[in-house]
């Protein structure tokens, strides 16, 4: 440490409350840069000697992710001393919680027999709890001022996400009378979540962007509790399975899957990679182009993807055919296989099979 900033140090310095050590205020991210005989990313391995005592410190083994200044050697394990600049007193738990990672400024322990090599620089700042998400092995500046205030940056962002994403949960507590998460889809990135939230409760199917911690797309149910009981509402519901086409760019969802005998649920398509809008089903048509007369009736999957924007997929129920000659109309189960492409946000009727009738769906 320099002597200009032995002085600085001197001079903003304050005891904590009943603790034997003086911490320093922030002095600006260039000058804490300069103090500092190292600068390093790190994880917290294991405690060695996690009780604190009047100076503040206490000691860990740390897993070293990047090296941003001094003699210290990279994806080494080592014993510091650290300290919660900012924080006081609010022990390891909380400060120093295994796994988590950290940007801490150091400065050299004196003595050789010193139970580590180096310490927090005892100025506020020193300590940065960072992201656990690998931001460190991505930071590069041209100095190492710039790249302290990337991973700031990181950190600050991430703290927003957070604060949000808890924010979001506590509403979602108090709003929500029960949710279930459906699955991933396969980029990763999204998950499918059925919700019963409001007052009068409403049921709804959500995408949810883990990225970005928001729901991207909200979609109504088919089952709502006014309509059936609502354990009854809410167990169709939760039914409900999903599926991507090849390239990534639609969900199709069908509610109530694992019940074939289901006849209220629907089929939902929705684009996601472009841009996050449903696409509508030609439903009219499909009655239309049937020319049956539908007593009861529901879209179901098919064969599913044919391609990146060909589904195939089948309309099933209830008809009265034409009556015989010689007796009444007789309600008949039929089934009708047929295709949709998808382009440009709008869904169409690409080929339409023949009815099969008294078949079980």
């Amino acid at each position: 440490m320099t002597s200009r900033m032995l002085g600085a140090l001197a001079a903003t310095a304050i005891l904590c409350p009943s603790r034997a050590v003086m911490v320093g205020d922030f002095p600006g991210v260039d000058a804490l840069v300069e103090a500092a005989d190292a600068i390093v990313v790190f994880r917290i391995a294991a405690h060695v000697a996690p009780a604190e005592d009047a100076t503040l410190y206490t000691t860990h083994a740390c897993d070293i992710r990047r090296v941003l200044k001094g003699d210290v050697r990279l994806e080494a394990n080592m014993r510091l001393r650290l300290m919660d600049t900012d924080r006081w007193g609010l022990g390891v738990p909380e400060a120093f919680p295994l796994g988590s990672t950290h940007l801490m400024f150091l400065v050299k322990e004196p003595g050789e027999r010193a139970i580590a090599p180096y310490r927090t620089l005892p100025i506020r700042g020193a300590n940065v709890r960072l992201p656990d998400i690998g931001a460190e092995a991505r930071a590069q500046a041209e100095t190492v001022a710039d790249t302290v205030r990337f991973l700031l940056r990181r950190a600050a962002e991430h703290a927003d996400r957070e604060r949000l994403r808890e924010r979001a949960a506590l509403e979602h507590m108090i709003s929500a009378v029960r949710a279930t998460t459906l699955g991933p889809i396969p980029d990763g990135r999204h998950w499918v979540r059925a919700v019963e939230s409001g007052n009068p409760p409403r049921i709804t199917y959500e995408l949810y962007d883990v990225k970005t911690e928001q729901v991207v797309q909200r979609l109504s149910s088919s089952y709502q509790p006014e309509g059936a009981g609502r354990d009854s509402a809410w167990k169709r519901a939760t039914g409900t399975e999903f599926s991507c086409g090849p390239d990534g760019r639609y969900l199709v969802i069908e509610e109530n899957a694992k019940d074939p005998l289901d006849r209220d649920g629907r089929v939902l398509i929705v684009e996601i990679r472009d841009r996050t809008r449903p696409i509508p089903l030609p439903e009219e048509e499909l009655l239309s182009r049937s020319a049956l007369l539908w007593k009861r009736h529901r879209i179901r999957r098919g064969k599913g993807w044919l391609s990146a924007n060909e589904l195939s997929l089948a309309i099933a129920g209830s008809v009265a055919p034409d009556a015989p000659a010689d007796g009444p109309r007789r309600e008949r189960q039929v089934v009708i296989n047929f295709v949709l492409r998808i382009d440009d946000g709008r869904a169409t009727i690409q080929s339409f099979g023949e009815p099969h009738y008294d078949r079980i769906w």
